[in-house]
């Protein structure tokens, strides 16, 4: 990595969804490895972070693709980088869902040609996650 060359230094990282991963030791583990490739002192944002909710498929079993399941995913992640002094930004991926090609592989199959991790749908229809980020990012 060229880390020595920027100013910030960031990552996209999706704990919670792709994995289990908790994000505020994920988030640790990421300074550390800016650090290692010549970003040490330098502002770490996460560029990306979020998952995956089916605007209407609500369901208290908290399953992925629920909106609920998305909130907590969120509300994790928010909840980690707001409260750290390690990060001095983030980006919630995405603001609404949009349409992605047909390809085959675990990263690029989505149901619907969808990625839906938007916390409104395609229609801007909000889901249970744009009040999570709302609250987070007034009270914050």
């Amino acid at each position: 990595m060229c880390f020595e060359l920027a100013d910030i230094v960031s990552f996209n990282l999706y704990p919670l969804w792709y994995g289990d991963e908790d994000p505020g030791e994920l988030m640790q583990l990421a300074r550390q490895w800016a650090d290692a490739a010549g970003g040490s002192g330098k502002p770490m944002i996460m560029s990306e972070f979020g998952a995956d909710g089916y605007y209407g498929l609500r369901d208290p079993s908290r399953v992925k693709g629920t909106e609920e399941r998305q909130c907590d995913i969120l509300e994790r992640n928010l909840q980690a980088y707001t409260s750290s002094t390690l990060i001095s930004g983030m980006f919630v991926w995405q603001f609404c869902d949009c349409r992605v090609t047909e390809g085959n592989g675990w990263l690029l199959a989505r149901a619907g040609t969808q990625n839906s991790k938007g916390v409104v749908d395609r229609y801007r229809r909000p889901k249970l996650a744009y009040s999570t980020v709302k609250e987070y990012f007034t009270k914050h």
